[in-house]
């Protein structure tokens, strides 16, 4: 078998930093989310908008992205991934600029309360209070749900 290319090695390499070292043990939550927190971020500035504003929407923190002015854009709730258990806002948030400055869509991320510390049905009863705030917060626009992973399971 051929070693991999110097590309190959590369990815394989930045995959592994990723996640703890085979072996390792982490029982602790606290530990396991400082873990993933700490991973090295995208280099560079983030993407682009217009405003993001930190709000609440009836008890959940969201993050709202407006890519520009426009009273008519259309709206994505946006439900972040990481198992119900690790992930929030801040993980996510090049990810949501992106996707704001692509569409030209409003962006709510909404920080849904997570496991273990919030069990089954926290999640999906604050992604549904969100997607009621964020609907009638922009009366009369298109709304869209999505999310990734844990995430797209709210959506």
């Amino acid at each position: 078998m051929n070693p991999p290319s110097p590309e190959v090695r590369a990815l394989i390499d930045l995959a592994a930093g990723q996640f703890p070292p085979l072996g390792t043990t982490m029982t602790d939550i606290a530990e396991v989310r400082a873990f993933f927190a700490a991973r090295p971020r995208p280099a560079g500035p983030p993407p682009p908008v217009a405003r993001v504003t930190d709000r609440d929407a009836d008890g959940v923190p969201v993050r709202v992205y407006e890519p520009d002015a426009r009273e008519d854009a259309p709206v994505v709730l946006f439900c972040h991934g990481g198992g119900f258990v690790l992930c929030d806002l801040d993980s996510h948030d090049a990810f949501c600029r992106a996707l704001a400055g692509a569409t030209g869509a409003t962006v709510v991320s909404a920080d849904y309360r997570r496991a273990p510390e919030h069990p089954f049905p926290a999640a999906p009863e604050d992604a549904y209070t969100a997607l009621r705030w964020t609907a009638s917060t922009h009366p009369g626009r298109r709304l869209a749900v999505a999310g990734d992973s844990a995430g797209a399971h709210l959506a």
